[in-house]
């Protein structure tokens, strides 16, 4: 038999399959609801305005088995003998409601992970722990919606959530922390002309970004953070100082 929306059409004439499908959809409350943990959310078929194309679907119902051609008729003919053909029932929505509706449940749960950081507390050179963060699987999300509408099955549903783990983690940063504190330890001017900037530990800090290469940890200079010091120091002068630093203070 030929099965739309969970509803065997097969052998019934087109106005009766047509009326037992929406009265169907009539029964059915289509409110979908997917589930994380103890949070919930519900997309309605009127936040995305969801619509039912009865006729389109029963069309597509009958033309099974009457395509004319003999090799897909009769393949079509004997599948049905042996287990149901299901038919995905024809719906429009509105594209940019439910991606609205989609991307507002994964902002209610999506975490992104940190990684370890180096902090000064009191002058002394610290490291802030990781943490992990979670991603909802997109691409299960959609389908999920997508296959309730296709079947006219708004039951719950589970959203598949990933774990996303930290790319620097506290014990990589403790193979470079004493390096740090070198950095931080060093005073640090800056010279131009006769003006002189000194350099603080948050500063010099800043400066700093740890790579990870496999297992291999190693600093570099942060060269972003270290451009936009330099743009700071030319509205202070009035004009750009890169190539114009006259000299530095310290061992570096």
């Amino acid at each position: 038999g030929v099965v739309v929306g969970q509803v065997n059409v097969g052998g019934l004439k087109y106005d009766t399959a047509k009326n037992l499908l929406a009265t169907k959809e009539q029964a059915t409350k289509k409110e979908l609801t997917l589930k994380f943990n103890d949070k919930s959310f519900i997309i309605k078929d009127g936040d995305i305005d969801l619509k039912y194309d009865w006729d389109a679907a029963v069309t597509r119902a009958f033309e099974i088995g009457r395509t004319g051609n003999l090799l897909v008729d009769t393949r079509d003919k004997f599948a049905g003998l042996i287990k149901q053909l299901y038919i995905k029932a024809f719906y429009t929505f509105d594209d940019d409601l439910f991606s609205r509706a989609l991307s507002s449940i994964k902002g209610e749960i999506n975490v992104l992970p940190k990684d370890a950081t180096f902090v000064l507390e009191d002058g002394e050179v610290t490291i802030a722990d990781s943490s992990s963060g979670m991603e909802v699987d997109g691409n299960k999300l959609f389908n999920s919606a997508i296959t309730a509408f296709d079947k006219l099955d708004f039951s719950d549903r589970t959203l598949v959530v990933d774990q996303k783990s930290p790319i620097l983690l506290q014990s990589d940063l403790a193979q470079v922390q004493k390096e740090v504190e070198k950095v931080i330890n060093n005073p640090l001017k800056i010279v131009y002309g006769a003006r002189i900037w000194q350099l603080t530990g948050e500063q010099l800090l800043n400066f700093v970004q740890v790579q990870k290469e496999d297992s291999r940890i190693s600093l570099e200079l942060n060269k972003s953070n270290f451009e936009a010091y330099l743009e700071v120091l030319g509205q202070d002068v009035n004009e750009l100082p890169r190539g114009e630093v006259t000299g530095t203070d310290g061992t570096r």
